[in-house]
């Protein structure tokens, strides 16, 4: 079995065969549009749902590594030395006021499809995302063979992505998270309940499309 740090040279060594003249990995998103805060925490009020801001300085920053070069991979493999740059842009479209997706369907899919097309890596969606979207960009990510990573916790999200691609003939992941499974959020504290002889514990939650408040967290919490 293959090392995690073995797999990514290998992996960042075929993209590079590629893209052997400028050594850049193309990294692309597509996000909606918002008009105000919804009080979920992450302190986007308007326009990308997910801070692009951000992403840009982290790639600048990795850009500026090694004098300007970029990141560098060291291949046992080939016994050599290899940098990379980082190329990021995105694409907005309004955001879906609710389940129907109407602007998902109407501005969301061709945005995200024209994005995707030449991208190496998909920043995908946030907490601050509709989650229904970010299901229907990891679909169309897989469906196009593209890396998408999301920065949400729910399985539930994952779990929709490989029920929407079962019919795929060759089963492939391409939707991965970056964040923590939420899910497990409530365990400590129920733990702790349980440890103190706590005779009944709630858990809250609401119908909501958004998945880190819905009915899946208390599914989980009670297995």
């Amino acid at each position: 079995m293959k090392r995690p740090m073995d797999f990514l040279v290998i992996l960042l060594l075929t993209l590079h065969q590629t893209r052997a003249a400028e050594n850049v990995f193309q990294l692309r998103g597509a996000y909606s549009l918002r008009e105000s805060a919804s009080g979920d925490g992450t302190g986007i009020t308007s326009g990308p749902c997910l801070s692009v801001n951000s992403a840009h300085a982290y790639v600048d920053l990795i850009n500026q590594m090694n004098a300007g070069k970029g990141f560098e991979v060291y291949s046992n493999i080939r016994n050599e030395t290899s940098y990379f740059q980082l190329n990021y842009t995105f694409k907005t479209y309004t955001r879906s006021a609710d389940s129907s997706l109407e602007a998902w369907l109407r501005e969301g899919l061709n945005a995200s499809t024209s994005a995707f097309a030449d991208a190496d890596f998909i920043i995908g969606n946030s907490a601050a995302c509709y989650d229904l979207e970010t299901i229907e960009q990891a679909v169309l990510a897989t469906r196009m063979n593209k890396l998408y990573f999301m920065s949400r916790g729910p399985t539930r999200i994952l779990e929709e992505v490989q029920r929407k691609t079962q019919d795929l003939t060759t089963r492939r992941q391409n939707a991965f998270s970056i964040h923590v499974s939420s899910d497990q959020y409530p365990h400590e504290i129920l733990m702790q309940a349980a440890l103190r002889r706590y005779k009944t514990v709630s858990i809250i939650h609401e119908e909501s499309d958004n998945f880190f408040f819905s009915k899946n967290l208390a599914a989980h919490c009670k297995s």
